[in-house]
Parts: C-alpha cells; structure tokens; sequence
C-alpha cells in the first residue's frame, strides 16, 4: 500500500469517526508543497498518526478567545494546537505511534502551549491537507488531517489574565511567544481562525 493509500485510509477514518461524533462539520481541503527531505520524514510517521492535529478554539465565560503567537509565524495570532511529531526523538520513526484521540491531543497542546485547561464541546471544523515533494518528477503524495474543536476554559484562578489583552503569566513550550484572550480579532490573525471564529 503506498503512503498516499495509508494516509487516506486514515484520514478517511478519523473523518467517519468524528462525524458519528460530532456529526457534519465544514471540511477545509489545502495541498502544500515541501521539500524532499522534509517530506521523506513526513512519510516515516504520517502511517501512525503523528501528523494528525488537535486545536481548539478555546473560549471564556466572558465569551473571549484563547489565541497565541508562535515562533514559526511570530506575526500571526491563531489558536493554539499541533501534532505528536515534536515528541519524537530527532531521527525518530513511525515505531512510535501517536496515542490517544484528536480531543485528548487538543486539550493537552491548550493546556502545554498557553497553561489553561479546557474542556472538548463541539468540533468546529477539519482540514485536510495533501503534502507533495517539491521534487519534479517524484509523484507521492500523503494525507493529514487536522480538527478544530470548539472548548471552554476551565474557570479556574490563574488559568486566565487579569484584564482583557493582557499576556498569561505561563507561555508553554519553547516555540510560544505569547498568549491572550480576545473579544475582538487581531489585526494580524490567522485567516482560517477568524473565518471560522464564531464569537467575533
């Protein structure tokens, strides 16, 4: 079976699964290029799942949203998320498979990336994204799915800041600029966020 097969079957899985769950949701189709030797790797752990993605569109009792700014795109405020790749060793390989639901991973990135706890209440939308070599003739292709739950904060003392805008006492993660609620986007926030961003 090639990588593109093994990642669809997946992909196809995980989609049929949340949809029993949450019912039908928006699906966001993107395809991205990357180069070879980043593919190659993608290729060696997309089979068991560390590729797929948890994130949360974390919101408040005052109905104001958890956004962050990350190292890779300092600009951008999105909402905070990613994979089971980062906890591979450098070099590792899909002997090590990713564990546990795509709610389970979203909760536990929220609470890694900004220090507050949430808890899973809906599923806002999916993306499904087809990765390609940026090599000419190399026609593989691999699948990876990314969902977006809707959460809410777990209304605890120090879980959020003081005052509206202001900066979280704890930033989880090395990649982590900043952390902040808002009742209003951004000037610069991700374009996928704020089209799917109901509160605003």
């Amino acid at each position: 079976m090639s990588i593109a097969e093994q990642t669809q079957q997946r992909v196809d899985g995980l989609r049929e699964r949340l949809h029993e769950e949450y019912g039908d949701c928006p699906l966001v189709e993107e395809t991205a290029t990357v180069p070879l030797t980043r593919f190659e790797r993608m290729a060696g752990v997309a089979p068991g799942g560390l590729l797929d993605g948890g994130a949360a569109f974390v919101t408040d009792d005052e109905g104001r949203i958890l956004l962050l700014r990350a190292g890779d795109r300092p600009d951008v405020w999105t909402v905070p998320g990613g994979n089971r790749e980062r906890d591979l060793p450098e070099g590792g390989t899909a002997a090590i498979e990713g564990d546990g639901s795509l709610e389970e991973l979203a909760v536990e990135e929220v609470r890694d990336r900004t220090g507050v706890d949430c808890e899973i209440t809906g599923l806002r939308f999916l993306r499904r994204t087809q990765f390609v070599p940026d090599e000419k003739d190399d026609e593989r292709t691999l699948y990876v799915l990314d969902a977006f739950f809707d959460a809410s904060a777990d209304a605890r003392e120090g879980d959020r800041p003081d005052e509206e805008g202001k900066e979280t006492e704890e930033v989880g993660g090395d990649d982590v600029l900043e952390v902040r609620w808002f009742d209003e986007p951004p000037k610069t926030v991700d374009p996928l966020v704020e089209e799917h961003a109901e509160t605003w």
